[in-house]
């Protein structure tokens, strides 16, 4: 288990959050596969534009009421 880092863009924000999810090359890559696996954050959240600037935040998580049990999503970080 290494981090890597990743990224998403919004293009019309309606609030909410957002997980990463994976599917082992093992498995068939079906949608509970993915709900099977979902990654956990490390590190620190960040907000890049365009220009390349960027602003570290601290992100909110949430890991209670998740599926599956025990995961973990994050709040968008941009206001709606």
């Amino acid at each position: 288990g290494s981090s890597v880092e990743v990224a998403w863009g919004v293009r019309f924000n309606h609030g909410g959050g957002y997980q990463y999810r994976v599917c082992p090359a093992h498995e068939t890559p079906t949608e509970a596969c993915f709900q099977r696996h979902p990654l956990p954050f490390t590190g620190t959240q960040s907000l890049r534009w365009n220009d390349g600037t960027q602003v570290w935040i601290k992100g909110t998580f949430v890991s209670e009421g998740t599926s599956p049990p025990g995961s973990t999503w994050a709040m968008n970080p941009l206001p709606r």
